[in-house]
């Protein structure tokens, strides 16, 4: 089902900009569906499902988070995703930070090829690049934008020119980067199973630590290198995603929910869920 909510939570200097485009280009060649320069603040999200489009985006500064395939990344200053936007997804700007970032949606007959070929070689969204890459094909597409004396139909082929000379740039440069970055530890594979499945349950480092064999300052330092954040900002993030979707989709109390996620001291579930969303339980769903 074709779903999509957000939070449009955003400096009034942010650039949101949406084309036009006609059955030609939609037929023939790569396009841009929209592109937009976002400074964004909490409780800034987007999340959707069944979108026909490609998004690629890149963090200029701050922090956020990306949900997609089940698996949650932290994205810092640097750090790019190229997803299918058919597939749900959610990314939003972290607690008490600020984030900035540019992005462009892409559409065309060629543009599932060009994404197939990327995740052949990767089982992540993300892309180890230049961040110059992605910045410079946005000017690029920006200044065509702005050329009035150029007629539509020559911007949306200068614009396919420029799609496909960064389309066939990245998966160019990221085959030739030289070799993939370390395989995760078989136990910090287990250990985020454990989280992401049971996270329900009573999870402590100390029973971390025992079943697995593993003092807890190398857990947490190894689980921060490989997921970007630690084992229990990891843990309370699940509990928190699965919390919204339970104030959503259900009539369950607020104390039901949070002892349904796994914190049973409804202040603090109230306290962790603002710090989540920006709104307390009930506002949230008093919201929807």
């Amino acid at each position: 089902m074709k779903y999509e909510n957000y939070n449009r939570t955003w400096k009034v200097s942010s650039l949101y900009l949406q084309n036009d485009v006609s059955t030609f280009a939609i037929a023939n060649l790569l396009y841009v569906q929209e592109m937009g320069d976002f400074s964004t603040f909490r409780p800034y999200f987007t999340e959707r499902q069944e979108h026909d489009s490609f998004l690629i985006l890149w963090t200029i500064k701050g922090q956020g988070h990306l949900l997609y395939e089940d698996e949650l990344y932290t994205l810092e200053a640097g750090d790019v995703f190229w997803i299918d936007c058919y597939q749900y997804h959610k990314y939003w700007c972290s607690i008490n930070r600020v984030w900035d970032f540019q992005w462009i949606h892409v559409q065309g007959q060629s543009m599932r090829g060009y994404y197939s070929l990327f995740r052949q070689f990767t089982k992540s969204p993300l892309i180890s690049l230049q961040l110059e890459l992605f910045k410079g094909a946005f000017q690029n597409i920006l200044m065509i934008r702005k050329e009035s004396r150029m007629c539509a139909q020559l911007r949306e082929i200068r614009t396919h020119k420029v799609l496909t000379e960064w389309m066939t740039q990245i998966l160019e440069l990221y085959l030739q980067q030289g070799e993939p970055k370390a395989k995760v530890p078989d136990y910090l594979q287990e250990v985020h199973a454990l989280l992401t499945t049971q996270y329900a349950e009573h999870l402590s480092l100390y029973q971390l630590e025992q079943q697995f064999a593993i003092s807890r300052f190398t857990l947490i330092r190894q689980f921060k290198q490989y997921y970007g954040m630690t084992p229990n900002a990891y843990l309370i993030l699940r509990r928190m995603i699965a919390a919204e979707s339970l104030l959503q989709e259900t009539a369950l109390s607020v104390q039901q929910i949070g002892e349904r996620v796994g914190v049973f001291h409804t202040g603090h579930f109230i306290r962790l869920f603002k710090r989540y969303k920006g709104l307390t339980p009930e506002t949230f769903r008093q919201s929807l």
